[in-house]
């Protein structure tokens, strides 16, 4: 077996070589080039004193973080906001008044309401309480004339008209209508009407002494007064 050549290690360099260079190796002469420096790692000092890793050739950038944003031209300020909150609580304010209003209204119109039906209802009843009162004068009328006919008639006749005067009377008062008794009772002006006046020291004030003709009531209204004739104290 050949054995290759081993270079000495502990020789002695000959004369012009390099200490440290190898054999054969020829040392950079003077004034030469330096040899370019072996590369640094990526990342700035700060970034290898504070340990962190830097980012891989290509990677890109973090996204920065927002800090405080200037308003915006035109943006609503604290002064504007509160004006604007100022107009609305005085829209709402006006507003519950006039919501206030509304509902008195509606409250006034409902009871007006329920007024003009109380009259209505009133005023139907009191229509139909004394529709009778015209034809009513009539058939009183007619008694008139059948008292007037009694005073002049005979007594054998007299019987026979007093039961048809009785019947006539009896209708007025089943229709609700009265007879005013005025005979020696105060002068009333509701109640009579003085046809004629007379005096005497026996009355201590006007008093109806004589009834001309009767008068009657319809549910407590007169329907026609009493004419009579009135005496005052002499």
């Amino acid at each position: 077996m050949t054995l290759s050549h081993v270079p000495d290690l502990d020789a002695t360099p000959e004369p012009g070589s390099a200490p440290g260079t190898p054999d054969g190796a020829t040392a950079a002469p003077k004034g030469a080039p330096e040899p370019a420096a072996a590369p640094q790692r990526p990342g700035s000092a700060a970034d290898r004193l504070a340990g962190r890793t830097p980012a891989a050739p290509g990677t890109p950038a973090p996204p920065a973080t927002p800090g405080p944003e200037a308003p915006a031209a035109g943006a609503p300020t604290v002064e504007s906001l509160q004006a604007e909150l100022a107009a609305a609580r005085a829209a709402l304010t006006e507003a519950n008044a006039a919501k206030e209003e509304w509902r008195n209204m509606a409250t006034r119109s409902s009871a007006d309401l329920s007024n003009i039906r109380r009259r209505s209802v009133a005023d139907k009843e009191e229509l139909t309480k004394f529709a009778i009162a015209k034809p009513a004068l009539a058939l009183i009328e007619t008694l008139d004339n059948l008292e007037r006919a009694i005073e002049h008639t005979s007594d054998d006749q007299r019987p026979g008209l007093e039961m048809i005067a009785s019947q006539f009377r009896k209708a007025l008062t089943d229709a609700g209508i009265e007879r005013i008794d005025a005979m020696n009772q105060p002068f009333s002006e509701k109640l009579h009407a003085a046809v004629a006046r007379d005096t005497s020291p026996d009355v201590e004030g006007p008093t109806v002494t004589r009834v001309v003709q009767n008068g009657y009531v319809l549910h407590e209204r007169v329907i026609r007064p009493a004419s009579v004739i009135v005496t005052f104290p002499a």
